[in-house]
């Protein structure tokens, strides 16, 4: 398979992967290649462009599988939601990227179903709010420079993370790059 180009635009704000501009930070490349190769099956919700999938899909471990569904996706819908608790339901570890604009709802509805060393993330994540604006500010990711600001915090999945023995996971590298990522125990 041809390996897409990865490349940083001239502002720097985004990835762009084969020419497609992705919500992603460039500094997603280094942290999450290495973590992909961990998981046989990735799961990606929310996938808008395509190029992040396009990135996931070149670095998922070799014989892996990818799991995407779009923005017009309810992935809270029954039957997709049943397709992904049978992707989760695989002997191979399993990596879940909730991305959608229902990411706490995605995050407690699919925690439950992880097995031991599952990792469940979401994207534009905040520790806090004072982290959120240490990490975006410098990317010009912050108001006024762009509408988009932390969609999800570690309040808001706390109880869904006690309750279902996760832990963080890789967690100061991931939060950098706007991502919380959390493992089952």
């Amino acid at each position: 398979m041809r390996k897409k180009k990865l490349e940083r635009n001239n502002e720097e704000r985004y990835l762009i992967v084969d020419g497609e501009r992705t919500s992603q930070t460039p500094g997603v490349v280094d942290v999450l290649k290495k973590a992909l190769l961990l998981f046989g099956v990735v799961i990606q919700t929310g996938a808008f462009r395509r190029g992040f999938t396009h990135f996931l899909n070149q670095n998922k471990k070799e014989g892996g599988r990818l799991v995407s569904y779009g923005i017009e996706d309810n992935c809270l819908n029954e039957n997709i939601v049943k397709e992904i608790k049978e992707a989760i339901d695989t002997p191979t570890r399993v990596i879940v990227l909730c991305n959608t604009e229902y990411k706490k709802r995605e995050f407690q509805t699919y925690a439950p179903f992880l097995k031991k060393g599952d990792v469940i993330m979401c994207y534009y994540y905040r520790d806090t709010d004072e982290d959120w604006w240490e990490i975006t500010e410098p990317l010009n990711m912050s108001p006024p420079y762009t509408p988009w600001k932390s969609e999800i915090s570690y309040d808001d999945i706390s109880e869904c993370i006690e309750e279902n023995n996760l832990e963080e996971f890789r967690y100061d590298e991931f939060t950098q790059v706007m991502w919380g990522a959390f493992i089952k125990k």
